[in-house]
């Protein structure tokens, strides 16, 4: 992050704006100021108060207690992602090595350091609640592990049980997927009672149930004393909401049967120790375990989209689904937490003393459901992928361990299967060969000359993924250049907004950009990416929209803006801005119909930025080669009748008046109020004055 002048994304710069006032006040304010001026003001979540007290404090110690300096703030911003991410990566270690070992610790660590979507939103520079909430996340989890890691009940595994309920809790004030926590724990301690139940003494038993807790009941109060207990139903809805109509009276009554089945076996047993049907009861828990993985596999394989039928949800990219991003996010290390799902249920079943592993088992598959059906949770399956890794380091270091002939056979198919998804994005036929080669290949040494091949495939693979992570986390961060460097129009328009306006100037401006227009021009927005207000959502779309330049006035007259700021972008999204207009998603509303494009141009408009080129003899604009005479001959004003007709269709040409931008419209942009006021019609400009214009920016002050 260095490098650019500003930040990622767009949350990033709503976070370092509150955390900026909360350093200049030493309180979190009762309101955004800057944000929907229209309304006074807007209300700050009840989530993210701690992620912004927490890094004031570290800009205070940092800076020795100097006061607030925007520019300075800016450079933290920067790296404090970084830290927070680079943190995070050490403690998996710890979690790693509690479960299965310093190796797997070894591991966890490392390949967090070099998933994409991990780095990406963490040590590349988002500031945003998720940098720090995953540290809390994972410190909680190593001690949680720790404590439970040889099921005894004293002071320090107390201590332990503790502070992972503080540090659980402390995410719970920090970021709302803290709600991943209770979903995790819960699905761990139903196969971890059944486990310890049916391997173990039941003194173990209780003291598996105590430290729980101890832990779980120190995270519920504090999160529950932040937000008055409604994360409860909120869990549940989620749960509810992504399963088939009727199964929540099924969970509710498995869950009944449960509750039964451990008050049978913590009071009624009393004193039995009797391991009689311990084989039949550990059957049942891995085909338990192995259901719950064909429902999930079964849910992915037949529902192709979980989003609501909200207009957010339809039309905000995020809200899209993840599962198309898997290949550049998590490229060949996807293997890793497909392996440890199929291979976790096993190792339950086959150790003794396992428990721990239902933690990783539903960390993975719970994050997996959520990455492959929303692209905005993409990165929380980054660290279960890490925890993979881990857990498929330890397995090997077992089978190679113990190479037998069964486990020569299991390894070999792990093994090959990861090939396999490996190779798969240079094709399906390299992909099955290499697998084959794999697998033929331990077909004919399974004797003990296969140990030798066996070792050299096992590691190879591993090294092959740690290289495989270190390029793709690498060219997917170096890939992604901060949305505002790439588009300088707000970049210039933000810091012309700055210097060049009274303070406390109004801007009305559509919700892309609310957030970079309140922090770095230091005006207040319309409205910005929160979208909270839908009625000012609503009336900005219809503005750019409608073709009654008196409908346009009328919106202008009610909220009585300073300044107008739009974006060329617009004339290509007319059909999208007219659903938020008139808050709908249904296609065949008339309102909707009318703004739609013709066969030439689909989305009703288009433009392209233009550079001189041939010795300045013509200009380059997209694939257009347009000579200087003839680029003078495009009007720069607005026209009522079509410049050409193509395919039937009536077309419109603009250009800039730098020179800078063309433009092709058709008959209804043409006609909307945007297309009027951006290439001044007289009666428009009557209200209107225009007092910048950069690259696909202008600003106009309102008479």
């Amino acid at each position: 992050m260095s490098k650019y002048d500003l930040l990622f994304g767009f949350d990033s710069y709503f976070h370092t704006k509150i955390v900026g006032e909360v350093i200049k006040t030493g309180a979190v304010p009762d309101k955004d100021f800057m944000a929907y001026w229209q309304s006074g003001g807007s209300d700050l979540p009840d989530q993210g108060q701690f992620f912004w007290i927490f890094n004031a404090l570290v800009y205070s110690i940092t800076t020795l207690g100097a006061a607030y300096s925007k520019e300075l703030w800016i450079q933290h911003v920067k790296f404090l992602p970084a830290i927070y991410g680079a943190l995070t990566a050490v403690g998996l270690y710890f979690v790693g090595k509690n479960i299965y070992g310093k190796r797997a610790g070894f591991a966890m660590a490392f390949f967090a350091a070099i998933v994409p979507s991990f780095v990406y939103r963490t040590m590349s520079g988002f500031f945003e609640e998720d940098s720090l909430g995953f540290l809390w996340m994972v410190i909680g989890l190593g001690f949680l592990t720790a404590s439970l890691k040889k099921l005894e009940f004293n002071k320090r595994t107390a201590g332990y049980a503790v502070a992972s309920g503080v540090f659980f809790g402390i995410m719970a004030l920090t970021w709302e997927m803290f709600l991943l926590i209770p979903m995790v724990l819960v699905g761990y301690l139903v196969f971890a009672l059944i486990n310890v139940y049916n391997k173990r003494s039941k003194q173990e038993l209780f003291n598996l149930a105590k430290l729980f807790g101890i832990s779980f009941g120190i995270f519920a109060l504090i999160a529950s004393v932040n937000d008055g207990g409604k994360w409860i139903n909120r869990s549940i809805s989620y749960v509810l909401g992504v399963m088939p109509e009727g199964i929540g009276l099924l969970l509710l009554g498995g869950l009944v049967l449960f509750g039964g089945l451990v008050a049978y076996i913590m009071f009624v047993m009393g004193g039995d120790e009797s391991k009689d049907n311990s084989k039949w009861v550990s059957f049942v828990s891995l085909a338990l375990m192995f259901l719950i993985l064909l429902a999930f596999v079964g849910t992915l394989l037949t529902v192709n989209d979980f989003r609501g039928s909200g207009l957010i949800e339809s039309s905000v990219g995020e809200e899209s689904t993840g599962k198309e991003s898997f290949g550049r996010k998590y490229n060949a290390l996807i293997a890793l937490p497909i392996i440890a799902l199929l291979l976790i249920p096993l190792r339950m079943f086959r150790e003794p003393k396992e428990h721990l592993s239902g933690i990783v088992f539903f960390w993975i598959l719970i994050t997996f459901f959520m990455a492959w059906y929303k692209l905005k949770f993409t990165f929380t399956f980054g660290l279960p992928i890490a925890a993979s890794a881990g857990f498929v380091v330890a397995e090997m270091s077992y089978y190679l361990n113990n190479l037998s002939r069964h486990n020569k056979m299991i390894l070999s198919g792990a093994i090959a299967l990861i090939l396999f998804i490996v190779a798969l994005p240079v094709g399906i036929w390299l992909s099955i060969l290499l697998s084959a080669v794999f697998l033929t290949a331990m077909a004919m040494f399974f004797s003990s000359k296969g140990d030798t091949i066996v070792k050299a495939g096992a590691f190879g693979v591993i090294g092959l993924l740690m290289i495989n992570g270190i390029v793709a986390s690498a060219i997917f961060v170096e890939g992604h250049v901060p949305m505002i460097e790439s588009n300088p129009d707000y970049k210039a328009a933000t810091a012309w907004l700055k210097e060049s306006t009274p303070e406390g100037s109004t801007i009305m401006n559509w919700w892309d950009e609310g957030h970079w227009i309140s922090f770095l021009a230091e005006r207040p927005v319309f409205t910005d990416n929160r979208n909270l207000d839908q009625e000012a959502a609503s009336a900005m779309a219809e503005f750019i929209i409608t073709k009654d330049i008196n409908k346009a006035f009328s919106i202008v007259d009610k909220y009585k803006p300073d300044y107008i700021l739009i974006d060329s972008d617009n004339f290509q999204k007319q059909v999208s801005l007219a659903y938020w207009a008139y808050w709908t998603t249904n296609s065949q509303d008339p309102r909707i119909v009318q703004h739609y494009g013709v066969p030439t141009l689909p989305y009703g408009g288009i433009n392209f930025y233009c550079n001189l080129i041939e010795n300045d003899t013509a200009y380059r604009c997209g694939a257009n080669t347009i000579p200087v005479g003839q680029m003078s001959s495009i009007s720069t004003d607005w026209q009522k009748m079509p410049t050409t007709t193509q395919n039937n269709d009536l077309l419109w040409y603009y250009r800039a008046e730098d020179n800078s931008e063309i433009f092709f419209l058709s008959k209804n942009t043409n006609e909307s109020a945007m297309a009027k006021l951006w290439f001044h019609e007289p009666e428009m400009m009557k209200h209107f004055e225009e007092v910048y214009s950069f690259k696909g920016v202008k600003i106009f002050k309102v008479k």
